[in-house]
């Protein structure tokens, strides 16, 4: 199954601190929190990223909210993020939600599982790229392109 996917890309969201919001990086950690929550009334945490790169022609944004229910050892996670590329041109835009398992195996060890599911909506601003039909022999001509853009 894996050999079919040697031509496979992908970019995502890139976080510094990876472990400021650990579900952006496995599923698996929804609603895994460092702390032991007996002690709180609630198991709720909330978590806000913002990043800026490259003089600001990279922005992401991200927004989570997790919860961890301890009697069945489940997590759950609300995850919306955002990136802008050159000035709002290219953008990416996802939310969704994942959800964790965790199995004790005893002595504070523990196996979690998680499963993501996400819908992503991609843009491009189209007013902003020059095509060849633009040019002439003295360079930008300013006129609109002859070729079919989609609106």
């Amino acid at each position: 199954f894996l050999s079919c996917l040697h031509n496979l890309k992908a970019q995502d969201l890139q976080n510094g601190q990876f472990f400021s919001v650990p579900v952006l990086i496995n599923p698996a950690f929804a609603g895994e929190m460092e702390f032991d929550c007996k002690e709180m009334k609630s198991n709720l945490r909330g978590s806000m990223l913002s990043r800026r790169q490259w003089g600001s022609s990279f922005n992401s944004d991200a927004f989570v909210l997790e919860l961890f229910r301890k009697k069945s050892r489940l997590g759950f996670a609300l995850q919306f993020q955002h990136q802008r590329i050159s000035g709002n041109r290219l953008s990416n835009t996802s939310g969704g939600f994942a959800l964790s398992h965790r199995l004790n195996l005893g002595n504070e060890w523990h196996l979690a599982s998680g499963l993501q599911f996400n819908m992503v909506q991609q843009g491009s601003g189209f007013s902003g790229l020059r095509f060849t039909d633009q040019f002439n022999d003295k360079g930008f001509t300013g006129q609109a392109t002859a070729d079919n853009l989609p609106a």
